[in-house]
């Protein structure tokens, strides 16, 4: 079935951005995507006897990489990645579950909206910069936490907007602030500041500048997630964790 033309065109821009951003070396080891300054702080939240994980918006799977190597009980690994860094992701990680007796790799390259009716659930599920595109958030989380299994819990990082910050705009001051506030949630659960991976990211910087992202952020220009919202939707959860960064928001869903 031919998919609606608007939510086609969805597919088309949100692919086209993030295979632009790739082709600019963002989600390189060089600058380490999301993983390099927000990585550590959500591997943390990784069970230690997680068994299976699933990652919505895996990119060239830097993040996932992290956690197999942090957590060698992991052999369930799904991964969601709606651009060409899907093929990217299965050469970075195939060979860290080759090791492991027994595991399986499912490299999803779809959009999550179209793959989400077919994705197994999992212990852990984890989100990164993907809900702006998903329509309401809420709606985003708890479609996130039905999939993660009894006991298990999803943990999701998006754009933490406000009125003097809308999605998309960054200010030395912006990123100076949001620099102490992950300093002290990295206090807060006893880890060092990833003061080299903030560094080695700064780059990402420049991606509300590229004109594919700024495409993007024309078809989005309604989203908003405010701190209000964050805190509500950790209200709703039971045992939830909220992580105010300043530019970013991290929520820790248990599922009971």
């Amino acid at each position: 079935m031919a998919l609606p033309e608007r939510h086609a065109s969805r597919r088309a821009r949100i692919a086209h951005a993030y295979n632009t951003l790739n082709e600019q070396g963002y989600f390189t080891d060089r600058i380490g995507g999301n993983d390099a300054y927000l990585g550590s702080l959500m591997a943390h939240y990784v069970p230690r006897d997680a068994s299976s994980i699933l990652e919505v918006g895996a990119a060239t799977g830097l993040w996932m990489r992290r956690v197999l190597h942090k957590r060698p009980a992991l052999r369930e690994v799904t991964v969601v990645e709606i651009s060409d860094a899907a093929e990217e992701c299965r050469r970075r990680l195939a060979p860290l579950l080759d090791r492991r007796p027994g595991a399986r790799l499912d490299v999803v390259q779809d959009d999550f909206l179209e793959a989400a009716a077919r994705l197994r659930p999992a212990q852990v599920v984890a989100s990164s910069f993907v809900a702006d595109y998903m329509g309401n958030p809420s709606d985003y989380l708890r479609r996130l936490h039905d999939l993660a299994e009894p006991g298990g819990r999803v943990i999701a990082v998006e754009v933490l907007t406000s009125s003097r910050a809308p999605v998309g705009s960054v200010s030395p001051g912006m990123l100076a602030g949001s620099f102490l506030r992950l300093c002290l949630a990295h206090a807060k659960v006893r880890k060092l500041p990833p003061v080299r991976g903030v560094v080695r990211s700064m780059g990402l910087y420049r991606l509300p500048e590229e004109p594919a992202f700024k495409d993007l952020q024309r078809y989005t220009a309604d989203y908003t997630f405010p701190r209000g919202l964050w805190r509500a939707q950790a209200r709703k959860y039971p045992g939830a964790v909220f992580h105010d960064l300043g530019i970013v928001g991290m929520l820790v869903l248990p599922k009971l």
